[in-house]
């Protein structure tokens, strides 16, 4: 008979390793003091809710252990009463390896994982697997779930523990990276109207210093090389600008006289605008790509894994 709930785990092998490696003492206090739960607590029943999956381990009649993964809707692993938790089983792989396990051997354990918050829980007991009671089936039924459920199985807690948050690695729903990269994707686009009116504001006013400060009628001379414009008074976008659409008329390969100032200008305008849209877009859209892609890596779509 166990004289502590952590007895389940800690076999008399385990305290011997405790007490030469000298965390023997501390875990002692322990078990005299408020020790392992055996009960399922509101507080756990509330982890439990938020949860989407868990790890379920089971070991056949020679002891050789077996860990499957399982998946759900949030509160998908169901309080039954203060001793039991329960959930659905469906059609999956139909290896049954579980099945057969618990039909040798009862003891079961399962591993609670809250990778949001980087919590876990484990808890020691017994499960076994019911086929002919609707009414528990129709309970733990998931109503947005298609799949027929074909069993349940109850998990009789003895004793559960909190584990420590070491190393534990942030990952994800995709349900909550989906809502993320959709608030991105509204500020992108914002950022993409706002840089859009703001372009077309410098533009405007650089085109019209360049008319006031006499740059207009020298753009012919500019195009055959005999002119150097003094951009000094233009501020640091508008001089980015203005020497970009120079740059532009230079390469340009039709001939222009002085009467046609106007056209030119008015290509160069359509260039440099052209050029530093196409230039802004890129950019943002870089930038987009590695948030999202960033994002991505850190999660998997939500699935169900059972029967296994």
């Amino acid at each position: 008979m166990k004289q502590f709930p952590s007895d389940i785990a800690f076999t008399p092998a385990v305290k011997t390793i405790q007490t030469e490696k000298g965390s023997r003492s501390a875990y002692a206090k322990v078990e005299q003091g408020r020790g392992w739960q055996t009960t399922v607590t509101p507080e756990l029943t509330t982890f439990l809710s938020g949860l989407d999956m868990f790890y379920l381990g089971t070991a056949n009649a020679e002891g050789q252990p077996y860990i499957q993964y399982r998946g759900g809707a949030p509160g998908f692993l169901k309080l039954i009463d203060d001793n039991t938790l329960g959930f659905a089983d469906f059609g999956g792989n139909r290896q049954y390896i579980t099945l057969g396990n618990l039909r040798d051997n009862p003891k079961a354990f399962i591993f609670l994982m809250d990778y949001v918050n980087s919590r876990r829980i484990k808890l020691w007991g017994t499960a076994r697997v019911v086929e002919s009671d609707p009414g528990l089936l129709e309970q733990l039924r998931d109503v947005e779930y298609p799949g027929r459920v074909e069993r349940a199985i109850l998990f009789s807690v003895e004793a559960w523990d909190v584990n420590c948050p070491q190393h534990i690695h942030k990952r994800f729903s995709q349900a909550t990276v989906a809502s993320i990269i959709e608030q991105l994707q509204q500020q992108v686009q914002e950022l993409q109207e706002k840089l859009a009116a703001s372009e077309q504001r410098v533009q405007s006013r650089t085109i019209a210093r360049l008319g006031s400060m006499g740059y207009c009628g020298n753009f012919s001379s500019i195009l055959q090389g005999g002119h150097t414009m003094n951009f000094a008074e233009l501020s640091p976008i508008e001089r980015l600008i203005a020497e970009q659409a120079v740059l532009n008329l230079r390469t340009l390969n039709t001939a222009c006289d002085a009467a046609a100032d106007g056209k030119v200008l008015a290509i160069a305008e359509g260039l440099a605008v052209d050029q530093g849209r196409e230039l802004t877009r890129r950019t943002l859209q870089a930038s987009l790509d590695a948030q999202v892609h960033a994002v991505e890596k850190k999660v998997s779509p939500p699935g169900r894994v059972d029967a296994g």
